[in-house]
């Protein structure tokens, strides 16, 4: 349960180790009901204050549901909705992510390995009690699966949720002397503590334990000297370390934490420990033996998928073409089309009150325009033969995908511009967003700089002048001149700026425009000016909500020897509004 107080630093962790019975979590939907978030009993925290939980009238409709607390977007794994009290606890319902990267936790949840809840919140209220106890009136911020809630009654609820508290406190005490003989086993046999905590979580049977020494034969592991620090014993912890050790070798840069350690190791060491964590014996197998068998039967294609959509984000967010930034944003929850309504406030009808206090009526019109999203994608395989022969050096596609799948949406958005030559997508009244008679194409003078200065000083206040369908001016002036390649010497010029000596000589344009030089547009005689998208609507990039970029997973092929992976993206284009673009079209009036 994670705690900010104003006395106390924000993040700080606190938990406390249960044992959870059986779950009714529906592995087939990936769903749970009747979860426990946390009660309103009180629960000592760290220093030994006593905390009590003072559950709000309103509580949200639905929390993002994150793995150990932590809020980076790979640690996001679902949601929980219809949140509720009932009595003295703060009950919910869950779903897990579809992604197969969270697979593994769907096995966990099955098997009663995890299945424990927590909430993270903020002290809205603090109200000091007797003694060294406070009432906390929380805003909640998520919830998360974690090995050891601070509330011991929060977790997945278990099959035999009738139980009364007297069967509960059996099972507490059975549970404890179990844990007891678990501890002192692994006590005995030098294991670390953080051994000790998956073998109770994850209900490890004598023989499972004395494997764990000979799995330490494998090398030292990073320990903790702080209770609930970062240990590659954890199993999350582990898959996190290989993932940025992954990246490191393919890109070339130093790791941070846990990482180092596996960076820092051979080829074949780095496998071995792979197939140590995934239960198996490296003993006697050559090293080519240690590579096949962790390529097809450890976690390295889920955490190479990882790696490469680390990679492939980076590259792709890198290589977006400038002309990106005269696109807003919208989401869609799926692949339908959709009709944004567009609102038009200048319809709205403003006016002095007559002497009865009548407020005259007016109309908001809502006309909208349509877009929907599509999925482009491709695959690649790293076959066994290249894995072998790469030698360590880790084979890097997901770099060179990342390029091409930016390089293919650059061409998309452009190609959207100018369609129809140069005339723009059809809008819902059945004419070009470029259209004469909406006055939204203008003629710029390239004869002189100065004539093109006094072309751009036309088109902008032509811009501002605009009026929406109530015959109100909008007042919106552009911010972006994007030009083609070959023009970029006398956009720069024109816009520089002068210090000049006589105020005739003071370039008006000087700070006003902002140059975008797209190289993707085939006419080397149009530009384009446009407002800012946040201020005013106009061409959109649109996403599938939850899915903000491009998405890799990865598998060990069947019918090949091959780690296959594969890339996909799902996005489109739209037009909202007309009047937030011009179209300018070069001529030279000599």
């Amino acid at each position: 349960m994670t705690l900010h107080h104003r006395n106390r630093p924000p993040g700080e962790v606190f938990t406390r180790a249960i044992a959870v019975r059986p779950n009714t979590f529906d592995r087939a939907t990936r769903t749970f009901t009747g979860a426990v978030l946390a009660t309103s009993r009180p629960i000592r925290m760290r220093g030994g204050i006593m905390e009590t939980l003072d559950f709000p009238p309103g509580l949200p409709q639905s929390l993002p549901l994150n793995l150990d607390h932590r809020t980076d977007v790979r640690s996001a794994i679902g949601r929980v909705t219809n949140l509720r009290v009932q009595g003295e606890e703060l009950l919910c319902d869950g779903q897990i992510s579809s992604d197969s990267s969270v697979d593994w936790l769907v096995e966990r949840i099955s098997d009663g390995t995890v299945a424990s809840l927590s909430v993270g919140y903020r002290a809205a209220q603090v109200r000091e009690g007797a003694g060294r106890s406070r009432t906390v009136t929380p805003e909640f911020i998520h919830a998360a699966i974690v090995s050891e809630p601070a509330d011991e009654r929060a977790g997945i609820r278990s099959a035999d949720d009738g139980a009364d508290d007297d069967e509960r406190d059996d099972d507490a005490q059975d549970t404890a002397t179990r844990n007891a003989r678990v501890r002192s086993l692994c006590r005995s046999l030098g294991l670390s503590r953080d051994v000790e905590d998956r073998a109770i979580d994850g209900g490890w049977s004598d023989t499972r334990i004395l494997d764990a020494v000979v799995e330490r034969s494998g090398g030292d592991r990073i320990r903790s000297t702080t209770r609930g620090h970062v240990s590659l014993d954890d199993p999350m912890t582990f898959r996190e370390a290989a993932r940025d050790s992954l990246v490191a070798r393919m890109t070339g840069e130093d790791p941070r934490g846990p990482a180092r350690e596996l960076t820092s190791l051979s080829e074949r060491e780095f496998f071995c420990r792979l197939l140590r964590h995934a239960g198996q014996s490296v003993a006697g197998l050559s090293d080519q033996e240690i590579k096949t068998r962790a390529l097809a039967t450890s976690d390295y294609p889920l955490i190479a998928g990882q790696a490469f959509q680390i990679v492939a984000m980076r590259q792709f967010e890198q290589a977006q073409s400038p002309s990106a930034v005269l696109a807003g944003t919208r989401t869609v929850p799926d692949f339908r089309t959709y009709t944004e309504g567009l609102t038009d406030w200048t319809t709205l009808d403003i006016n002095k009150l007559s002497e009865l206090g009548e407020y005259r009526h007016s109309y908001v019109s809502e006309d909208g325009e349509s877009y929907r999203i599509y999925t482009v994608g491709g695959r690649f395989d790293i076959s066994r033969q290249l894995n072998i022969n790469a030698q360590g050096r880790m084979p890097n596609p997901a770099d060179a995908q990342g390029r091409r799948l930016a390089a293919y949406v650059n061409d998309t958005r452009v190609a959207y511009i100018t369609q129809n030559t140069l005339a723009g997508p059809t809008l819902r009244d059945t004419n070009p967003t470029f259209f004469a008679a909406r006055g939204n194409i203008a003629a710029l003078n390239t004869e002189t700089i100065e004539s093109v200065i006094d072309s751009l000083l036309l088109a902008r206040a032509s811009m501002a002048k605009r009026k929406g369908g109530g015959d109100v001016m909008i007042g919106q002036f552009p911010r972006y001149w994007m030009v083609p390649a070959e023009f970029e010497g006398v956009a720069v010029r024109a816009l520089a700026t002068i210090n000049a000596a006589r105020p005739g000589d003071v370039n008006p344009l000087s700070g006003r425009l902002e140059v975008i030089v797209e190289p993707r547009l085939s006419s080397a005689t149009t530009s384009y000016l446009v407002c800012v998208p946040a201020s005013f609507d106009g061409l959109v990039q649109i996403g599938l909500e939850g899915a903000p970029g491009p998405y890799v997973e990865s598998r060990w092929g069947w019918e090949v020897d091959a780690l296959q992976s594969k890339i996909r993206y799902d996005f489109g284009f739209g037009w909202l509004e007309w009047r937030s673009w011009t179209r300018l079209d070069h001529a030279d009036a000599g």
